[in-house]
């Protein structure tokens, strides 16, 4: 689920889609100007959209996601939300990291592919004239050297717990097609989730501008609210991933 706010390309939206792995096929679009209210479900990690006529209830994987999707929302709607943005774990913005400075201190685990495990550093790498999007490790020494990186949109599926994030690269990887986990402090994993989650969705809206571009259609990209693309479990289901706290991530 992917949440727009209003520019030239089209009023504030939510883009409801069913499989992160068809993310280019036409998402179920819920336009904010037919809802009413947005209020968190209590006592459930569910946030619930009401219209004129009927309602919908959204999961999320988080108390402070339920928080964050009822504050932004709203904030899209030009609504004041008494909600905030806090994260349980540490006190911080949950979307501080996005799109920011995205660096992580990880421990990767043995994996098919990579000789290399252990701790390092995981990037989110950007090249924005290229639309090209890296998820990138580096040794923890200074100077920094480059262990391995994955291009996000050469990635199949990814998924994270409190403490672990797990993706499984594809055939145009260096890699290959496998398995990576990778350990985290608590609440960091999900941070990475939501980063990669962040710039997936960036790059499909660009090839899906490209295209009206070259059609003859010329918009502009609509920006995606600061942080807010995140896995809503039921919906994006690829990246609804939960790890067993041994999972080796191999296969």
């Amino acid at each position: 689920m992917v949440l727009y706010k209003e520019s030239i390309a089209g009023p504030s939206r939510l883009e409801l889609y069913r499989k992160e792995d068809d993310a280019t096929a036409p998402p179920m679009v819920i336009e904010l100007n037919t809802v009413t209210s947005v209020v968190a479900v209590e006592g459930k990690m569910e946030f619930m959209i009401s219209f004129a006529d009927s309602q919908v209830t959204f999961a999320c994987q988080a108390n402070a996601d339920v928080q964050d999707w009822v504050s932004d929302i709203n904030r899209c709607r030009g609504v004041d939300s008494d909600t905030t943005h806090t994260s349980a774990s540490n006190g911080t913005a949950l979307y501080d990291a996005i799109p920011g400075d995205e660096v992580f201190a990880v421990r990767l685990r043995k994996s098919q592919s990579l000789t290399f495990q252990g701790a390092c550093i995981l990037e989110i790498e950007k090249i924005f004239d290229r639309n090209q999007f890296h998820i990138s490790l580096f040794t923890e020494q200074s100077p920094r050297r480059l262990i391995v990186k994955w291009q996000i949109d050469h990635i199949r599926q990814y998924g994270s717990n409190e403490t672990a994030f797990k993706f499984q690269s594809g055939s145009k990887s260096s890699t290959g097609v496998d398995w990576f986990v990778m350990d985290t402090e608590p609440g960091v994993a999900g941070r990475i989730h939501r980063a990669v989650d962040y710039w997936a969705k960036y790059i499909v809206e660009q090839i899906r501008n490209n295209q009206l571009s070259q059609e003859g259609e010329v918009q502009t990209a609509p920006e995606p609210v600061n942080g807010v693309v995140r896995g809503v479990l039921g919906l994006l289901v690829t990246v609804a991933l939960i790890l067993d706290p041994g999972d080796t991530g191999v296969t």
